[in-house]
């Protein structure tokens, strides 16, 4: 495995404890998120997932291939998804790809994607006759008295489809807090990946640099624009098979009634993009599995992808694991705790969110959340299979993620 590259990006980490934190009262919003349908083989969940992960961060790859640090190989992987991927996913409706809620650009509500791996805003356009736009909410330019056009395109390639895009600017509000001249995209062709999608659009939350639009994403206008009183976000990620349980935004604050103790920050490591930080350690019941790996981590991916390696180590240690098909499966009555360490503080997933769907033909195992991917040269994805057992916050400014124990899980260690 080929880590080298990150090892520069270990220096200098430092994990700070915050006893407390701003309690958020109305700059909140409630998240929905989709579940997996039933129709689906569990080999087409698997191949959509690796896909998506090729192609939105396909940047970052290629970047990789000329360092040398990933090969050929996947690079033709990466290519042949992006070449299939209207006929892989379109079927599919992108589900189980982020959670999403509520926001008015120029007075005018959509539902969008609240994905901390991208740093774009866009919505559809009026004018576009893609049937992924009309089946959405659509941006009406003469019903905003702020919008100015910028008249500049672009496109924008993700996991889970493709977008061309005119920029424009206009007031962006979320959770009652406004980001004033904010620049964002309206579609005039989407692929029809967003087809069948509850989604109209999309809402960036990485850092500026990874903008399509050469644009600062909405939090980072309202930070400049001192519209927040605090440069973090916080996220409480739903979890299905909890009933009642309420997925949250917080802007500029935290939701205290979401977590326990502290939050745990942890530095940002290179200036990818991305919230991109080191991982102390995994492991299994107690047993350590692996350590110290750099972790991106994306409330738009679902599962959990390390590199092969880990990956075998990992599921070597959940007793009655298998490989199924070329696929990581552990049986669906598994008690087995895989925790994730940042910063010193272990973080215990729940073992439902390790089971991602049953096996047909392999009675009693289901398709493990951590799955294999060498794309990343030797980085781990960290998506929802972990971040529904954490609260998570994300500060722009400071560049660090903190965690604390979700009240939901209560699995911090």
């Amino acid at each position: 495995m080929k880590t080298s590259y990150f090892c520069i990006l270990f220096i200098g980490v430092l994990a700070l404890l915050v006893e407390s934190l701003p309690v958020s009262q109305p700059n909140h919003v409630s998240l929905v998120k989709r579940s997996l349908p039933s129709n689906l083989k569990w080999t087409e969940v698997r191949e959509i997932h690796k896909k998506r992960h090729l192609i939105k961060f396909e940047g970052m790859i290629t970047g990789l291939f000329n360092k040398g640090m990933v090969n050929v190989t996947t690079m033709n992987a990466l290519n042949e998804a992006k070449c299939g991927r209207t006929e892989k996913l379109q079927n599919e409706g992108n589900v189980d790809i982020g959670y999403f809620g509520p926001i008015k650009i120029g007075g005018q509500t959509f539902q969008v994607i609240f994905d901390t791996g991208s740093s774009d805003l866009w919505v559809p356009s009026k004018n576009c006759s893609s049937p992924a736009c009309t089946a959405h909410k659509a941006f009406i330019e003469s019903e905003s008295k702020t919008f100015v056009d910028l008249n500049t395109t672009t496109g924008i390639t993700y996991g889970a489809g493709q977008v061309n895009l005119t920029s424009g600017r206009d007031t962006v509000e979320i959770a009652g807090i406004t980001a004033c001249h904010q620049t964002f995209g309206r579609t005039f062709i989407e692929s029809d990946d967003f087809l069948k999608v509850e989604f109209d659009g999309i809402f960036g939350m990485a850092f500026d640099s990874l903008s399509a639009q050469n644009a600062s994403t909405p939090f980072s206008t309202m930070v400049r624009q001192k519209k927040v009183t605090n440069s973090f976000f916080g996220f409480h990620l739903s979890r299905a098979r909890d009933a009642g349980d309420v997925g949250t935004l917080t802007i500029g604050g935290v939701d205290k009634s979401k977590f326990t103790g502290s939050i745990n920050f942890n530095n940002v490591v290179g200036d990818t993009g991305f919230w991109l930080i080191k991982l102390d350690s995994a492991s299994v019941d107690g047993d350590s599995a692996v350590t110290k790996r750099p972790a991106i981590i994306d409330t738009g991916t679902t599962l959990v992808l390390v590199p092969t390696e880990d990956a075998i180590f990992i599921h070597s240690k959940i007793p009655g694991s298998q490989v199924i098909q070329g696929e990581f499966a552990i049986p669906c009555n598994t008690t087995s705790k895989v925790s994730f360490a940042f910063g010193g503080v272990s973080y215990k997933i729940d073992p439902r969110d390790l089971k991602v769907t049953t096996i047909p033909n392999a009675p009693g195992m289901c398709l493990s959340g951590i799955g294999a991917s060498d794309a990343l040269g030797g980085a781990w994805l960290v998506g929802d299979v972990f971040l529904k057992n954490v609260y998570s916050v994300f500060d722009i400014e400071k560049k660090a993620v903190g965690f604390a124990p979700s009240v939901r899980s209560k699995c911090s260690t």
